[in-house]
């Protein structure tokens, strides 16, 4: 027994529940791409490190400013701004918070720290290779969103005078809040 109309129905059924599994994947992908849940706890615990980022200001800025002026003793105290970094980096890395929103609501300062203690960074690196590799990464892709539209990466980096004015600026932020 033949049922001429049934190929084209099976066709047309398999075409919607195709068009289906697409746009739910698509939705999903937004969904995750945009969603803001880990990155409010992450702006939470940002605002509440104002003593951590004004002492890390103070001693990058005393650092750029005078260089070799401190030792890397004296600036592990900037490591828990940057460890806060890593950790961002790591949860981009891991596909948890997605690069769009890291970028939205964290690039001005991952640039700025990144810019001020790269040359620290770079030094711990003698001893511990994959010293704060996550924040290197989150840096990098925070560029690559940057320059999608034109621009150039080294742009990216700050300059001696963009840290002392990002630094100088932090410190007042920090201040201003207490």
């Amino acid at each position: 027994m033949s049922f001429p109309g049934l190929v084209p129905l099976l066709i047309l059924a398999l075409l919607i529940a195709l068009a289906f599994i697409i746009l739910q994947a698509r939705l999903e992908y937004r969904r995750k791409t945009y969603d803001p849940t880990w990155i409010f706890k992450s702006d939470e615990r940002f605002k509440g490190m104002r003593q951590e980022r004004l002492n890390a200001s103070q001693l990058l800025l005393n650092d750029i400013s005078t260089p070799a002026s401190l030792d890397d003793a004296e600036l592990a105290k900037i490591d828990d701004v940057l460890d806060f970094f890593e950790d961002l980096g790591f949860y981009q890395h891991g596909y948890q918070i997605s690069p769009e929103v890291i970028h939205h609501h964290f690039y001005h300062w991952i640039r700025g720290y990144w810019s001020a203690a790269r040359t620290y960074v770079e030094r711990s690196r003698r001893d511990e290779r994959k010293a704060w590799e996550h924040l290197e990464e989150l840096f990098e892709t925070g560029c690559d969103i940057e320059t999608r539209d034109g621009g150039t990466r080294e742009r990216e980096l700050l300059d001696r005078e963009e840290i002392k004015d990002f630094l100088s600026n932090e410190i007042d932020e920090c201040k201003n809040d207490e």
